[in-house]
């Protein structure tokens, strides 16, 4: 299995679902997380085009 990068926005999700930003806390938990932001982020994008 490939080593997994660590990028800011991973570790955003990872303070934000377990309180410390260590990059060795990384889970599908805040996998879920970091995809349901860039979600949000899509669909207020849409709503204010109309």
């Amino acid at each position: 299995m490939p080593k997994l990068i660590i990028t800011e926005e991973m570790l955003d999700a990872i303070e934000a679902v377990k309180g410390v930003r260590d990059s060795r806390m990384w889970d599908p938990n805040c996998k879920r997380y970091m995809e349901n932001q860039e979600n949000s982020k899509k669909d207020v994008k849409k709503t204010e085009k109309g």
